[in-house]
């Protein structure tokens, strides 16, 4: 594991040796890098939601006949797809969900069927990027410019293709309508991002515990809908569907089947339900819907075997992720011990999975075991090197353990992996004062109070320029 690992892009010494000419470490501001990030990562990387989808082999764009009705607005193409809005905040969602599931096949096939929905909806140009996300809750989104996340949570709930070419017709049906594109406009991508970097670092003081949001999986970045965008969604999903060969029906059964799950374990869609209301109503229209297009249905493309085989490895994680569910739950009542044993239990039966592992060194790091909890983080860090919050998880841990030259190292491959989480400031400023670089740190701490003053790390930050000797 460890010949795979990327180095970070920077470095830092103890000594002298880590600084620039002007005597920053890494050879700029703290305030000038965290302006350049945000800007190179609306910019630069504009074309990232696109990119993506290179990533994937055997991703492929199979076509699909439409089926008879009415006109309907198509997925989204190039002619209205967003990527900018795609590249500053889908990359830090999907983080916030621990990454990528590293199953390629998997990807490839569940890259498929969108490319199938998205063809028969007459919309090929640009293909939406579908990414299932390790996060153990229930929950799907997109973003403007066309990237889906589907939780794995959510993946191991559906039956069979049919189900899951539904959860992607209903993202595609808020895309297809612009509703995400109006639910996410240019004006708050800022506020947006800043809100959702900001809140670990503003829950602790200097060493900020990571875990699970409240609701699960919940962050600023996600759209709010209302009950009649999702009923004009869920109409659109099945028209498309429909036109993909596809049976409708499959959307209003899974939704019946999300209402049953929500009665027993409501935490884990929670924010689904928060985002994406549903309620009687809402379920019997798309039933009767459904049923108005069934005739319109010629083939079914779903193949049980290609399923099967697809789904293979993740079916083995079942236990593991069910087990981590009951973990995540037990962390939010604020039951520690409990939460370890769930995901100890996990561990035993899927030793190499990356999101278990992270869960279960933020449950330690918690109850105050942050050796024990390094361990972990270590072991996450080299599963999934290219995934960000191992490493910010090693990079707190390694400052309560006193190691403010690993933190260090630590915060700058999390910078590198995910530019412009201005949390990162404060953490490499809590490190520069460790390790004696007191007026690096007070210009860290002071570029952070620039960005907010709330929270506790923020207090922290102004605590320490006041100690230090500097002006906020």
């Amino acid at each position: 594991m460890a010949g795979g690992r990327r180095q970070p892009r920077r470095s830092l010494d103890v000594g002298e040796a880590g600084r620039n000419g002007d005597g920053w470490p890494g050879g700029e501001s703290p305030r000038r890098r965290w302006l350049r990030q945000a800007w190179s990562t609306g910019c630069g990387l504009a074309l990232a939601g696109c990119a993506l989808t290179d990533h994937v082999p055997g991703t492929s764009s199979a076509g699909a006949g439409p089926a008879s009705g009415a006109p309907l607005p198509a997925a989204p193409g190039r002619e209205s797809a967003d990527p900018a809005a795609d590249a500053q905040l889908a990359p830090h969602q999907f983080s916030l969900d621990l990454g990528f599931v590293q199953d390629g096949d998997l990807h490839a096939y569940v890259q498929r069927v969108g490319r199938t929905l998205q063809a028969g909806a007459h919309s090929p140009a640009q293909p939406c990027t579908v990414r299932v996300v390790n996060a153990h809750h229930v929950n799907s989104y997109s973003f403007p410019g066309g990237s889906i996340g589907l939780t794995r949570g959510w993946l191991v709930m559906l039956r069979d293709e049919s189900e899951l070419a539904a959860v992607l017709a209903h993202q595609l049906g808020h895309l297809g309508s612009r509703q995400v594109a109006q639910a996410l406009p240019r004006n708050e991508w800022r506020p947006r991002l800043l809100a959702s970097t900001l809140s670990v670092s503003q829950d602790s003081a200097w060493t900020p515990v990571i875990g699970p949001a409240d609701p699960l999986g919940d962050s600023p970045l996600l759209c709010d809908f209302t009950l009649d965008q999702e009923i004009a969604a869920d109409a659109l999903a099945m028209r498309y569907l429909a036109r993909a060969g596809y049976p409708p029906q499959a959307w209003p059964r899974l939704l019946d089947r999300l209402a049953e799950r929500a009665r027993t374990q409501p935490g884990l869609l929670a924010t689904l339900n928060r985002h994406h209301p549903l309620d009687d109503a809402r379920r019997r229209r798309a039933h009767e819907s459904a049923t108005a297009l069934q005739d319109a249905t010629t083939r079914r493309r779903a193949d049980p075997a290609l399923w099967a085989a697809r789904l293979a490895w993740l079916r083995r994680q079942v236990p593991a992720i069910e087990a981590c569910q009951l973990g995540e739950l037990a962390m939010l009542g604020q039951d520690p011990g409990t939460a370890a044993m769930h995901f100890e239990q996990a561990l035993r039966v899927a030793s190499d999975d990356y999101a278990t592992r992270v869960r279960l060194a933020q449950c330690l790091q918690v109850q105050g075991h942050s050796r024990e909890a390094q361990l972990h983080a270590q072991v996450a860090r080299e599963l999934h090197p290219g995934e960000a919050q191992a490493h910010r998880l090693v990079a707190t841990l390694q400052l309560s353990l006193r190691d403010a030259a690993k933190a260090w190292l630590a915060l700058e491959q999390y910078d590198r992996l995910l530019p412009g989480d201005p949390g990162v400031i404060f953490l490499q400023g809590v490190a520069l004062e460790a390790l004696g670089r007191t007026r690096h740190a007070a210009e860290h701490y002071r570029t952070y109070l620039r960005l907010t003053h709330e929270g506790q790390a923020a207090q922290y930050a102004l605590s320490r320029l006041k100690a230090l000797g500097y002006p906020p």
